[in-house]
């Protein structure tokens, strides 16, 4: 293999290098010496023949990110129970990985369900973006031109192409539809992928073994060479085991919340495909081709593509549907629903359209450029870890990040997209960091595992949005629960204060909800009319990790800063403090929310960072400032 590999490196042929390791598994310490030694042959190899440097040299196509691997861990990989417990590992039966259906290099649809980067003919990342799902009907046209139609073809059928006449809108339906099956699994612990988190994962299967249940590992993530320099966003999910379908999954997140602390986010696999018969009809309504579950198209003239009444904002008061424009290929799968909708698009295209619509446009060049750059890392670093049940890699929904396509390009943003282009973070660990942002912090950001319940990542850390001094160093150390009403009752001269575009119903608000409101909100808990609410505990930045919720019938618990802010109506932040207006009989009338902020508070301050830009401060110095002991690389 080594002459091989030698001749394959000596003749510039760094991909079929790359193959070749597919050979040594992933997780080995030859694969990394290989992958390593490879892809610096490769950035020497290029430089001296006066190539661009703006390959990549290692990719999905040259060497597979491995797909996400299962394995079941039985409690006789756990320490056994203690003596005055009976031993049951001998009852535990053999067991088997996940079975997902295989790959075809081949196969449009397997491309679409791959989680790993892909590469356009000019060595350019491509993403796959989720636009919608669930779409009973999809109108699209080609701006300029006309559309070519590509169909899955069904077995024993050749491949072929349509084309629609020039500004036609085209209809496309399903028929013969099928839902797919996915299994559910709670995630009990979540580790960064390598000999680092071996220990840490012994750990989590002997806690979870002393409580005489099973867990699965799955790897996810991927492996993935950009720029000279291999990227590795793999992690282990360690998974309670068990059936995985809808029932168990809820009851099983039940029961490790109560030993989590928090509610589990829950982990997708799926194990069949949903199936359907794609058809395509012109404006008098003339079929022109069917498709076996997926369908591509792209404009004839390499031009826009316009998809009408696209659905966004689900679960959200901005919900509705806008018909909006997109560069690069639209795809078409079956999902288990009814119709997903895909854009296959290079990524520094694909941020054109998330940029202005996740900031202002607006706004100063250099907290532009940082939104740039925490966009594209946060896209790469995300790449297999999302979706993992979806045709796409990530989705246009703040659930990823927001993108409304081509037509929201402004030149302010395209600016700063050029001039930090390739661009990305890297933690202490030489990993991608998770470059997460919010709104507007409150003047203090939060750490990561407050909110998502993730391990604590170094790179996310909760700190005071402005320099502390005076008055203000009592709250260096973070927000206790004593020390937040004082800190709401003041406006501190935070970056966020400070912005042009900062707004002060924003930095600090309040919100009264009556008690019939707020019965109606929480009436889904069966809990009764609601007689207090109490805050459980509170992360470095006064933000809420859980409450308690009394009523005439019951109490309730929600953990997590997501599901308390919905629970209450859509809250501003989990930076808040609550008080109850009572009766003359001492009964609530109703519950007072005073906080701060605007979103999770994790990682960048949106506003916080054009305050920043606007007192001097580089892009670069805004995003150490929010993101900790980072470096700032350029990929290409």
């Amino acid at each position: 293999m080594r002459v091989i590999l030698r001749y394959c490196l000596a003749t510039g042929r760094r991909r079929s290098a790359f193959a070749l390791c597919g050979f040594v598994p992933t997780h080995s310490v030859y694969f990394r010496l290989i992958a390593t030694a490879c892809l610096l042959f490769g950035v020497l190899a290029s430089s001296c023949a006066g190539a661009a440097g703006k390959e990549i040299v290692l990719s999905d196509e040259a060497l597979p990110a491995p797909p996400p691997e299962s394995r079941k861990v039985s409690k006789e990989e756990a320490p056994q129970p203690s003596e005055n417990k009976a031993s049951h590992a001998e009852e535990v039966e053999p067991a088997e990985p996940v079975e997902r259906p295989p790959l075809a290099t081949d196969d449009p649809l397997d491309a679409l369900y791959r989680q790993a980067i892909t590469l356009d003919g000019r060595g350019r990342p491509l993403v796959s973006v989720r636009l919608m799902s669930g779409q009973a009907t999809v109108r699209v046209r080609a701006r300029t031109g006309g559309l070519i139609v590509r169909p899955r073809p069904f077995s024993e059928e050749p491949k072929m192409l349509v084309r629609s006449p020039r500004g036609e809108t085209l209809r496309l339906e399903m028929t013969a539809h099928s839902a797919g099956q996915t299994r559910s699994f709670p995630i009990v612990a979540d580790l960064v992928a390598g000999s680092s988190s071996e220990d840490a994962v012994r750990e989590v299967v002997r806690e979870w073994g002393m409580r005489e249940r099973d867990v699965r590992l799955e790897t996810v993530g991927s492996l993935f060479g950009l720029g000279g320099r291999v990227i590795d966003n793999r992690r282990v999910l360690v998974l309670l085991d068990g059936p995985g379908d809808a029932r168990w999954a809820a009851a099983a997140a039940e029961e490790v919340a109560r030993y989590m602390n928090q509610t589990p986010v829950l982990h997708q696999v799926r194990l069949a495909r949903p199936s359907a018969v794609i058809s395509v009809y012109d404006e008098s309504g003339t079929l022109m081709a069917k498709g076996d579950g997926h369908l591509s198209l792209e404009a004839d003239d390499g031009g826009i593509i316009e998809v009408l009444a696209v659905e966004h904002g689900v679960g959200y008061s901005w919900h509705g549907r806008e018909d909006r424009a997109y560069e690069g290929e639209i795809h078409l799968a079956a999902d288990d629903r009814a119709l997903s909708v895909v854009n296959l698009i290079p990524l520094e295209t694909l941020l054109l359209g998330i940029v202005p619509a996740e900031t202002f446009a607006s706004a100063h060049v250099e907290a532009l450029k940082a939104q740039a750059v925490t966009a594209r890392t946060d896209i790469l670093a995300k790449i297999g870890t999302r979706h993992f049940a979806d045709p796409a890699l990530v989705c246009a929904e703040t659930h990823c990040q927001v993108y409304k396509g081509s037509d929201a390009s402004v030149e302010s943003t395209d600016a700063a997209i050029r001039m930090t282009a390739g661009e990305v973070l890297f933690g202490e660990d030489g990993r991608l960091v998770h470059a997460v942002y919010s709104a507007m912090c409150g003047g203090h950001t939060e750490n990561n595992e407050v909110v998502w319940g993730t391990p604590p990542n170094p790179a996310l850390r909760g700190r005071l949005d402005f320099p502390a001094e005076g008055e203000w160093l009592t709250f260096a150390a973070g927000i206790s629960e004593s020390d937040l009403d004082t800190w709401l009752s003041k406006e501190p001269p935070a970056w966020c204060r400070l912005a042009s575009m900062g707004s002060a119903s924003r930095y600090r608000w309040e919100r009264r909800i009556s008690l019939p409101e707020i019965d109606r909100l929480v009436s889904h808990m069966n809990v009764g009319s609601i007689r207090s609410i109490q805050v459980l505990g509170r992360g470095v930045s006064g933000r809420v990790t859980g409450v308690r919720i009394e009523g005439t019938k019951g109490s309730a618990v929600v953990r997590r800063e997501l599901p308390i802010r919905r629970l209450f109506g859509n809250l501003n932040s989990g930076m808040f403090i609550v008080r109850t207006e009572r009766g003359d009989d001492g009964l609530p009338v109703a519950f007072v929310f005073q906080g701060g902020g605007w979103g999770h508070g994790v990682g960048m301050c949106q506003t916080g960072a054009i305050g920043m830009a606007e007192h001097g401060h580089s892009y670069r110095s805004i995003l150490r400032h929010y993101y900790n002991e980072v470096t700032i690389d350029s990929l290409y």
